[in-house]
């Protein structure tokens, strides 16, 4: 397992990318970015315009560019990698799977290091991710981590949302569940009945007042751990050097102060 481990860190590297189209396609004056429109906290939609940490971060980069901005909004990373193969989008912010990306393209220095929460409820044998070998394990169809749960192997169940895969989970149709720290820190806040805290406050031994699902983390740095790089064209040099400016100041630690209520741009 712990080769496993190294291999995925080393080579696989499932990591939240910026993919950057070949610079002959990149307009002087109007950057064309491809966004997830349901991504919260990423990327995502109020009031009907788009908001997020990914779309501050893109218009900073094309402000160090001098560059006016246009967002494409698409439903999945899938739709996104294709806009950019095709260079009909200039730049996407999304994770994906590196082994799938052009040769052409090539990764920045990570930018930001958000967590993941792999978790189980029912199934109290369930503890490490060796127990969930050849387990299904859910995850959304907008999620990140696919690839990471399938070269683990795992068998990754894809749900349409956490309500779904929370019923799931109660029902002993999948063995755990995988969300970003966000996610799963945000709807346990909606729904604190899941939390063991709840289970020990509740004092009850009456199996009727009992909660039918209580979350319990499955703590593991090596599966948990994202690294969000971007991916760019070895000529361009501009987007790069936009980048690492705003790395060098305080620009993305603010956003992921803003957004995450952490700074995220340390390991």
């Amino acid at each position: 397992m712990k080769k496993v481990l190294i291999s995925i860190l080393s080579g696989i590297i499932l990591s939240l990318v910026i993919l950057i189209s070949a610079p002959t396609h990149i307009s002087a004056d109007t950057l064309k970015v491809g966004i997830l429109a349901d991504n919260k906290p990423y990327s995502y939609l109020t009031n009907k315009k788009v908001t997020g940490f990914e779309v501050e971060l893109s218009k900073k980069i094309a402000q160090e560019m001098d560059a006016n901005i246009k967002f494409v909004k698409v439903s999945d990373r899938k739709k996104l990698q294709k806009l950019v193969s095709e260079h009909q989008i200039d730049l996407a912010l999304g994770q994906f799977d590196k082994t799938t990306l052009s040769s052409k393209l090539i990764t920045t220095d990570t930018y930001l290091y958000p967590q993941n929460v792999l978790f189980t409820g029912t199934h109290r044998h369930i503890s490490s991710i060796e127990d969930l070998q050849n387990k299904k394990v859910g995850i959304l169809a907008n999620g990140n981590q696919h690839q990471l749960l399938t070269s683990l192997q795992m068998k990754p169940k894809v749900y349409n949302s956490i309500s779904s895969l929370m019923k799931a989970l109660e029902n002993k149709k999948i063995k755990a569940g995988i969300l970003t720290d966000y996610e799963y820190t945000a709807y346990l806040n909606k729904h604190p009945e899941l939390t063991s805290a709840y289970l020990q406050a509740l004092n009850s031994t009456k199996k009727s007042d009992l909660p039918k699902l209580t979350l319990t983390r499955i703590k593991d740095p090596q599966i948990t751990s994202q690294q969000l790089v971007g991916i760019t064209d070895k000529r361009n040099t501009k987007l790069n050097q936009a980048l690492d400016k705003l790395k060098d100041g305080n620009d993305i630690i603010d956003l992921s102060q803003k957004y995450f209520s952490q700074d995220l741009t340390k390991p």
